[in-house]
């Protein structure tokens, strides 16, 4: 699964004929003039910076402003910073449209069981999910037995006799139509703005692709450049045939181990212990061996993490010889600790002891079998790193 940033999921919208602001992406800091210059001096704008994070507004990454000097002044500031840890590349300014109510709008494809289950709340906006489990405003949710139309997203949720309603649930449903057609995982609305004359606009999207359908998905071939840059681990996964995906920003452990599971567990143990980790990873010791590439293009993904300050290598093979591993890793481990990251190494498996002796005094490097000591190492050092 692959998220699109918001320009991308509202570009998509757009040409199926959904409404959405207009708008200009920007990724360079000397041409924001440029891309507004045709429109009025006193128009009202949204910059956005456009990273794979929710919340940005509550950290300065969404700008409202009055005039487009300052809309272009937003752009400047914006472009090369980061938000959530993430650097910003691109930057939307988007008209601001007078809001009189906002809603929340899901469509989530289930691809094992075939079906759809679309969500909508009248208490959409920043917050939202924290106001809906708390029990505020109405929530409505329904699974059909296959693609619905408005008729019977209307019927099924009581809504006939109310127009604006009803203009909701036909929009639900052309959610429902192109979550099919572009095999789409998640398209999530939010806000879904009501202007005071009644219209509907999508004011900020959340669209995730099933990457595993993109070969029959032409459209997405356009947006692979874009989304290498904005999902460094994306790349790496396609080559290398692992998976490295960044799951915050400003994360100050970073992971590379073998096993989903495995890197889950982690991400949980340290969550337990206030500590955010930098990504999910699953290197898979299979891969065949004396490949050392691998790992450096791994290590090139956590030297991003602007905030990493340790790293957990935790390796369990089955019958994979980590000798070879070890080899392999060794010049990775020793550029971590050259560039002033704190290692702690853990291997499990056939010749583990061997593959350890490998990391016998490199630089900031901890080697530690046992799993539960090697979280507390980790825990230690990013602490004593803070």
């Amino acid at each position: 699964m692959v998220a699109l940033i918001e320009h991308q999921a509202k570009a998509l919208l757009a040409t199926s004929g959904l409404p959405v602001p207009r708008g200009w992406v920007v990724r360079d800091s000397g041409r924001p003039a440029a891309a507004v210059a045709d429109v009025p001096a006193t128009a009202r704008f949204a910059v956005k910076a456009q990273v794979p994070a929710k919340n940005r507004a509550a950290v300065g990454g969404v700008v409202l402003v009055d005039t487009r000097a300052e809309a272009e002044e937003a752009a400047r500031r914006l472009l090369g910073g980061r938000i959530h840890g993430h650097p910003v590349n691109s930057v939307l300014i988007e008209e601001a449209i007078e809001i009189a109510a906002e809603w929340f709008l899901c469509v989530l494809v289930d691809p094992w069981q075939g079906g759809l289950t679309v969500q909508c709340s009248d208490q959409g906006g920043s917050g939202v999910e924290g106001r809906l489990a708390g029990g505020a405003g109405t929530t409505y949710s329904f699974q059909p037995s296959g693609v619905p139309d408005g008729d019977t997203l209307a019927r099924a949720w009581g809504w006939t006799a109310d127009p604006l309603r009803r203009r909701i649930a036909d929009l639900a449903a052309d959610l429902c139509r192109l979550a099919v057609a572009y095999d789409l995982l998640l398209l999530e609305i939010n806000p879904l703005g009501v202007t005071p004359g009644g219209d509907l606009v999508v004011l900020d999207a959340h669209i995730s692709v099933d990457d595993a359908a993109e070969f029959r998905q032409p459209w997405f071939a356009a947006l692979e450049e874009e989304l290498d840059i904005v999902h460094p681990g994306r790349a790496w996964r396609r080559r290398y045939g692992g998976d490295f995906a960044v799951t915050d920003g400003d994360g100050t452990v970073a992971l590379l181990n073998t096993g989903a599971g495995a890197g889950m567990l982690l991400m949980d143990q340290f969550g337990e212990r206030g500590i955010t980790t930098y990504d999910f990873s699953d290197i898979r010791a299979g891969t065949p061996g004396r490949r050392p590439e691998r790992f450096r293009a791994a290590v090139e993904l956590i030297l991003q993490g602007h905030a990493v300050d340790t790293v957990l290598i935790c390796i369990h093979a089955g019958i994979t010889d980590l000798r070879e591993v070890g080899t392999d890793l060794v010049e990775t481990v020793d550029a971590l600790g050259t560039a002033g990251r704190n290692v702690v190494v853990r291997l499990q498996g056939p010749y583990s002891a061997e593959a350890s002796e490998r990391f016998a005094g490199l630089p900031r490097t901890v080697v530690e079998p046992e799993l539960q000591r090697a979280v507390d190492a980790v825990v230690e050092l990013t602490g004593r790193a803070s």
